[in-house]
């Protein structure tokens, strides 16, 4: 399993925070099904501060890294876990 970590940056409100959280739940389970998004919710992401997408395969890891950056870059960083 790879993963890869979404953090929200500053400068957006909370609401603008979940509704672009939505997106990339959506982006992870049309790459790797719903086993990607198992737990990811509003509240965890507001408590927590981050969400990691764990991915069975390395490609499917690198697809989400590249479409999430190019789609949601400026609402969330993104990085790789080993």
């Amino acid at each position: 399993m790879t993963g890869i970590k979404a953090t929200p940056r500053h400068n957006i409100s909370t609401q603008a925070m979940f509704d672009y959280y939505s997106m990339l739940r959506g982006l992870a389970t049309s790459i790797d099904g719903f086993k990607a998004i198992k737990g990811k919710t509003n509240a965890r992401l507001a408590r927590v501060g981050h969400s990691t997408f764990r991915f069975r395969t390395q490609a499917g890891a690198n697809r989400f890294l590249r479409r999430g950056e190019k789609r949601l870059g400026d609402v969330f960083r993104f990085s790789r876990m080993r």
